[in-house]
C-alpha cells in the first residue's frame, strides 16, 4: 500500500511538472526556449528569422540581415543557424514572456528578445537599436559556436567587452568612451574585469553616474588593450580557444604568454598614466 501511494504521488508530481513546464513554454518565461510561440508570426529573412507578436512593430529586417556578415567577419566565425529576433507589442507581454527585464537579451537557444521600450528609445534618440542588436548578435554568434560547458565557463568580461568593442557602443547613450573611462579610473574607479558579473563585483565601490555602463565600457577598453598589446589575431584566437575551453585563466596565459593578473595590472597602470 505504501509503495502504491509513493507511485501515485510520484506520478502526480510528474504531471504537475509537465503542466507547469508546458505553461511556461507556451505562455511564460521559457518563451526563448520554446518551439511554440502562440500569438506570434514567424517571418523568415535571408539571414535571420523574426518572431512578431500580433500588434507589434516589426524590426528593420533589412538592417538586421545586412549586419550579420559584418558580425561574422569581426568574429572570424559563422552562425550555424539563423538567429531568431522576437519583438513584442507591449511591455506587459515582454515582461510576461521574457526571463529578463533588460531591453535586450540573447539566449543560448539562439533567440534574441527585443523589448518595445528599446524600440521606443531608439525612435527618441536615447539609444541606438542597431548598436544594441549588433551587441546581442555577438553573443548569439559565440553561443552557437560553443558547447554547453564553455557557455558557463566563458568569462563575462570578454563576452561583454568584445560585444561593446565590436559594436562601437562606447561613447553612445550611457556608455563612456575610452577617454572618459580613463578619467574615471584616474579618479579612483576601477572594476577588475575578472570580477565583472561575479560575486566579487559587490566588493568594488564605484563613484560614477552609471556603474553598469562604466563596467561594460571598461571591459571593452581592456579588450582594446589586449588587441593593442598582442594583436587582433591573437585575441580572436583566444576567443576561439575558449569556445571549447574550461579554464579561461590558463588559456589566457597560454595565448598571451603572461598571466591575466599581470596584464590586468599593466592595463590599469596604462589607463592612469
Amino acid at each position: 500500500m505504501k509503495t502504491k501511494r509513493i507511485v501515485i504521488y510520484g506520478l502526480a508530481l510528474l504531471l504537475v511538472v509537465f503542466f507547469v513546464l508546458t505553461q511556461q513554454l507556451l505562455a511564460g518565461k521559457l518563451f526563448p526556449y520554446s518551439p511554440w510561440h502562440v500569438g506570434f508570426e514567424r517571418i523568415e529573412g535571408s539571414r535571420a528569422s523574426f518572431l512578431v507578436q500580433r500588434g507589434a512593430v516589426l524590426l528593420d529586417t533589412t538592417m538586421v540581415n545586412e549586419m550579420l556578415p559584418h558580425i561574422e567577419t569581426s568574429h572570424q566565425i559563422q552562425f550555424k543557424k539563423k538567429p531568431v529576433l522576437a519583438v513584442f507589442r507591449d511591455e506587459e507581454s515582454y515582461l510576461r514572456l521574457s526571463p529578463t527585464r533588460a531591453r535586450f537579451c540573447a539566449f543560448p537557444s539562439g533567440c534574441l528578445v527585443v523589448s518595445p521600450r528599446a524600440q521606443q528609445e531608439d525612435q527618441q534618440g536615447v539609444i541606438s537599436l542597431r548598436i544594441y542588436i549588433e551587441h546581442e548578435l555577438s553573443h548569439l554568434l559565440l553561443f552557437q559556436n560553443m558547447d554547453l560547458l564553455s557557455y558557463f565557463c566563458f568569462p563575462d568580461w570578454l563576452l561583454e567587452g568584445w560585444a561593446v568593442y565590436t559594436s562601437g557602443q562606447r561613447g553612445t547613450s550611457w556608455y563612456p568612451d575610452s577617454l572618459e573611462v580613463c578619467e574615471m579610473i584616474r579618479a579612483g574607479n576601477f572594476m577588475p574585469p575578472a570580477y565583472f558579473k561575479t560575486r566579487h563585483e559587490k566588493e568594488i565601490e564605484l563613484d560614477v553616474e552609471y556603474p553598469i555602463a562604466f563596467m561594460y565600457s571598461e571591459c571593452a577598453c581592456f579588450v582594446e588593450y589586449l588587441i593593442t598589446e598582442f594583436g587582433k589575431t591573437e585575441v580572436l584566437g583566444f576567443i576561439h580557444d575558449l569556445l571549447y575551453s574550461r579554464n579561461w585563466r590558463d588559456q589566457f596565459q597560454c595565448s598571451f604568454g603572461r598571466t591575466y593578473d599581470e596584464v590586468e595590472a599593466a592595463f590599469r597602470t596604462g589607463m592612469v598614466d
